[in-house]
């Protein structure tokens, strides 16, 4: 892991930036890492553009405010949530301060086939013609029951998931093996405050669903 700090009079930066280390592929392992650091530093390099924007613009239409929103701040914050031989899932907490109330937080998953290096999208981990979506929304919902005060009335129960539903896979944490993690961002079925929605799903219940390259891949 590589730490970037940086503090100036526009910009608080404090990036971790991942390294995958151990693959036998080497030079695919070096292009992965590499698209793994020009993301962290495309995000900060993209609300540094943003502070010097908005200074220049208050410099130019309120010269003489005292008011500063600065420094902007860009943070990266990484979870190793799942490792087998030939996939690795990935998540980054991507937070940006922009003058605001508050910040913002979000959270991007990084599920990769070590293999090829292609992004592995949810769909990947089922049979063809499977209706996956259906057991997964069930448990969600599930879930939200427990607490619906949590969640925006007009938007639960869940009626269906998108089509590029964000997830990640979690190791496992009990005998029922690896989890499906689905998660929902800041301000999609929840207030700010709820944070960032994570709905843990256990593979083993949905193992008839799972095409056997996922089964491969998950090393399950």
């Amino acid at each position: 892991m590589t730490v970037v700090k940086e503090l100036t009079d526009l910009m608080d930066t404090d990036l971790e930036i991942p390294s995958i280390a151990g693959m036998q592929n080497t030079d695919l392992q070096q292009s992965i890492n590499a698209r793994l650091d020009a993301e962290v530093r495309s995000f900060a390099t993209e609300i540094e553009e943003m502070a010097v924007e908005t200074k220049r613009s208050l410099d130019e239409s309120e010269p003489d405010s005292t008011w500063s929103p600065w420094p902007f701040a860009a943070y990266t914050r990484w979870d190793v949530r799942f490792v087998s031989a030939s996939f690795v899932s990935l998540t980054c907490q991507y937070y940006s301060y922009l003058g605001g109330a508050h910040g913002y937080t979000d959270m991007v998953a990084y599920n990769i086939d070590l293999r090829t290096g292609e992004d592995i999208e949810l769909k990947d981990l089922f049979d063809d013609g499977q209706d996956y979506a259906a057991p997964i929304l069930e448990e969600i919902n599930r879930q939200i029951a427990l607490e619906p005060e949590t969640y925006f009335a007009e938007v639960v129960p869940l009626a269906d998931l998108a089509a590029d539903q964000k997830f990640c896979i979690a190791q496992a944490s009990s005998d029922d093996g690896p989890s499906l993690i689905v998660y929902f961002g800041l301000y999609e079925i929840a207030p700010y405050a709820s944070g960032i929605r994570e709905f843990a799903i256990p593979l083993s219940q949905l193992r008839q669903l799972l095409s056997p390259a996922a089964i491969s891949l998950l090393g399950m």
